[in-house]
């Protein structure tokens, strides 16, 4: 979805890269026509053991997508745009393990999440609690790339206004 949304291509060309996906979800839905109901039953009978996640839906449970809306509603370069989104995965997704982090690691972020990521040996001390405070390395990434955006974004807005007022 990431690569979907940054990618340097028109909305038409987008839609028709959703033609192969939306072939194999009716087919599966033609197979076993049940299977999300089946999902969702077992999901509300078992709910998965979320100790281990790192995401911030455990608090603010669905109110988290909204990360997702600013990098997609800011001009930003298209790089820097996946790199945000990418961090906001972590954040957003209902369970994300901090092990996965190494996705994110692996995308130029800079050396202050990377030192961040320590934050995860406390688990040997302090246990799961100590994992579920690694959502700061992601939050850092994010606000890393967002703030200096939204400060231009308000600048430029300021500035335009000014000028017409003249």
């Amino acid at each position: 979805m990431l690569l979907w949304l940054s990618a340097k291509v028109t909305w038409s060309e987008r839609l028709r890269i959703l033609v192969l996906p939306a072939i194999l979800a009716g087919l599966s839905l033609i197979w076993r026509p049940n299977w999300p109901l089946d999902l969702l039953t077992r999901i509300q009978h078992v709910p998965p053991y979320d100790w281990g996640s790192i995401s911030l839906w455990r608090w603010i449970g669905p109110a988290a997508l909204i990360l997702w809306l600013l990098p997609l509603l800011l001009p930003l370069p298209r790089e820097r745009r996946f790199l945000a989104l990418a961090a906001a995965c972590p954040l957003v997704i209902p369970y994300f393990q901090s092990a996965d982090l190494l996705t994110l690691y692996a995308l130029p972020v800079g050396w202050l999440p990377v030192l961040l990521g320590n934050l995860g040996f406390l688990f040997f001390e302090y246990g799961f609690q100590a994992l579920r405070w690694l959502w700061i390395v992601p939050m850092s990434v994010y606000l890393a790339i967002l703030l200096p955006a939204v400060y231009r974004a308000i600048r430029d807005k300021i500035f335009a206004r000014r000028g017409n007022d003249r």
